[in-house]
Order: structure tokens, then C-alpha cells, then sequence
């Protein structure tokens, strides 16, 4: 399944507000912490092109992974690539078990 990029940003400016309300942080405050306008984080919460360094320091601010916001939003894509690269939940738990011994 093709996603266009229209749906791909939205999709992505709806987690990040999804996470940021989580956290109970406001516009205003996020976007201080990452040193943007609050109208930026505004645009990027409607669907704008969100600049990839910008995405960097939502995701750290926010306190979680940028892999982790781009699964959620594209299960599909990360399903298949972890199907080519031979590695599914169970055998990455098996194999970070076997490099820690």
C-alpha cells in the first residue's frame, strides 16, 4: 500500500500533537524547546513538510525515537521492511539475548 505524501504529513503532524498533549506540554513550549515559532509547530500539526533536524528535536523533546513515531504512522512499510531485512519481534528479542551473554 502506497501512501501519498499529503496523508504521510498529516498522519505525522497528528502524532506529533497526539504526543505532545500526552505529555501536557503546550504549542508554545514545545516549540521553545526546540527553538521554532509556535506558528511553525502549528503549521507541522496540520500537515505541513516537517524539516527532518526539526522532526529530530520534536522526537527528543518529546522524549521518544524518531524509528518509533514513523512505525506508528507507517505500520506497513515497517512490517515489510523488517520482513526483507529476515527479522520479526521474536527474533530480534532472541538475537539481543544471544549478543548480551
Amino acid at each position: 500500500m502506497t501512501i501519498t505524501q499529503e496523508k504521510f504529513q498529516r498522519k505525522l503532524g497528528r502524532e506529533i500533537c497526539r504526543l505532545r498533549l500526552k505529555q501536557n506540554k503546550t504549542q508554545e513550549q514545545l516549540a521553545g524547546e526546540i527553538g521554532i515559532h509556535r506558528n511553525s509547530l502549528a503549521r507541522y500539526e496540520a500537515g505541513a513538510d516537517v524539516p527532518v533536524i526539526v522532526f529530530y528535536r520534536i522526537c527528543n523533546a518529546l522524549g521518544t525515537h524518531a524509528k518509533d513515531v514513523l512505525e506508528k504512522i507507517l505500520p506497513d512499510a515497517a512490517a515489510r521492511i523488517r520482513a526483507a531485512n529476515g527479522l520479526d519481534k521474536k527474533k530480534e528479542g532472541a538475537s539481543d539475548a544471544a549478543v548480551s551473554d
